[in-house]
């Protein structure tokens, strides 16, 4: 087994990404409670970090989101439909009800 895993490459990949000179705004698909990545990326890559999330406690709980949306992905969501950069999901689109309709979502520009 490789000490290298799929979150561990997830978080690899981001930051990679994060550092893109077109990246500025990115969506936290599940965002819940905590963003995953440390707060000082924001600053260093000039982020502007959106949320979506079905559970209202848990989102508005969230010390990093800019903006803050209540929403399911899964149920035609319209939510700034092409606006993102980015769009980052750690280890939940397993637990989503219609993954295939999910996938289907145009968040990116």
């Amino acid at each position: 087994m490789s000490e290298y895993g799929p979150h561990v490459e997830y978080f690899r990949l981001a930051d990679l990404l994060f550092s893109a000179p077109d990246v500025k705004r990115v969506m936290d698909i599940g965002a819940g409670g905590k963003w995953q990545f440390p707060n000082a990326y924001k600053t260093a890559y000039g982020l502007e970090l959106s949320g979506v999330d079905i559970d209202t406690n848990a989102i508005n709980g969230n010390p990093a989101l800019d903006f803050r949306f209540i929403d399911d992905v899964c149920t035609n969501s319209k939510i700034g439909s092409g606006n993102y950069d980015l769009l980052t999901c750690n280890s939940r689109i397993e637990h989503f009800h219609d993954v295939q309709k999910f996938s289907r979502t145009r968040f990116l520009h």
